[in-house]
């Protein structure tokens, strides 16, 4: 227990390397002025002690303070080589801990903002406006956390049955076509795996020429929304079964056509006319059907469709 009113200020602050410099009040809402407690540094390239150039102040966007919002005013410093021959100049001093570099918030009220976004699925003008923040702000903290687990390759590892949906992303206007998007799921996992521009056979063919031989090599199962996605996985990807009913020609129109299942997943009777159960499956696989939201999931931004952990 201290009763050092710095420390104190410091102990509620929490940020480590950090020291309080002031307390404001504004209509309700706090700022806490801060600054590093490091004072002496060198140049990372000759080692020359550097001296302070100046003092340029950052407001950042931080969680809630007993029930108000709260502005975290970082004091930064800016150095200067004192080596007129080194060839760095100037920088101005980071701390990860207390925020990236381009973020409009902590390190903590981001990492926050992003769950709340990414996987609690909240809209980011509801997120903002809780702390009492714009748009901007929060979704830079989006994009900063958020990135990183989007393109993290064990997230998109395991996936045995693939799904692909098309969705309309943004509407047509007078002066451009509606941009479609599709979405690769993984149905046995109800996650979204990865969103690409398109929606037609080279598109998809384009985005499983990146995946890797091994990934690939674990699917065992795909099913596609329309006709046109149904054949780009069966054609230049050609290492997976597509989840289709096989029905081979008749010699007669009448007669009833004999119907195998694509995979031992499926356990329904196709339904429909013969060409419809040439081209669909209504099988029923052990995760099958998908989650109501499947095609909601489809229509988010790439990183909110991709979060998973």
């Amino acid at each position: 227990m201290t009763v050092d009113a710095t420390r104190m200020c410091d102990l509620l602050v929490g940020l480590e390397g950090m020291t309080v410099l002031a307390v404001d009040e504004d209509d309700g809402d706090l700022g806490v002025v801060v600054e590093s407690t490091v004072e002496v540094t060198g140049c990372g390239t000759c080692g020359t002690r550097a001296s302070v150039k100046d003092r340029p102040v950052v407001a950042l966007g931080d969680l809630a303070s007993f029930g108000r919002a709260c502005t975290l005013v970082w004091r930064k410093r800016r150095w200067s080589c004192s080596d007129r021959d080194c060839e760095v100049g100037t920088w101005t001093e980071v701390n990860a801990q207390v925020a990236a570099p381009h973020c409009g918030l902590t390190r903590r009220a981001g990492l926050w903002a992003c769950r709340q976004v990414g996987q609690d699925d909240r809209p980011v003008s509801a997120v903002a406006a809780e702390p009492g923040r714009s748009w901007w702000p929060v979704m830079s903290a989006v994009t900063v956390y958020g990135t990183p687990l989007v393109e993290d390759p064990a997230r998109a590892a395991g996936v045995e049955m693939l799904g692909v949906d098309e969705t309309s992303f943004l509407k047509a206007t007078p002066t451009a076509p509606t941009w479609w998007v599709s979405a690769a799921v993984d149905i046995g996992r109800r996650r979204v795996v990865d969103l690409f521009e398109g929606r037609n056979a080279t598109d998809l063919d384009r985005w499983l020429t990146e995946r890797p031989e091994s990934w690939k090599a674990q699917v065992k199962v795909t099913r596609g929304r329309s006709a046109r996605t149904v054949h780009g996985l069966r054609s230049p990807a050609s290492w997976a079964t597509p989840c289709r009913w096989q029905t081979p020609s008749t010699s007669s129109p009448s007669a009833p056509a004999p119907w195998t299942p694509c995979t031992a997943a499926c356990s329904r009777r196709p339904s429909g006319t013969a060409a419809a159960r040439a081209t669909r499956c209504t099988g029923r696989a052990s995760s099958w059907p998908p989650p109501r939201n499947a095609s909601t999931l489809t229509a988010r931004a790439g990183w909110r469709a991709c979060w998973a952990r």
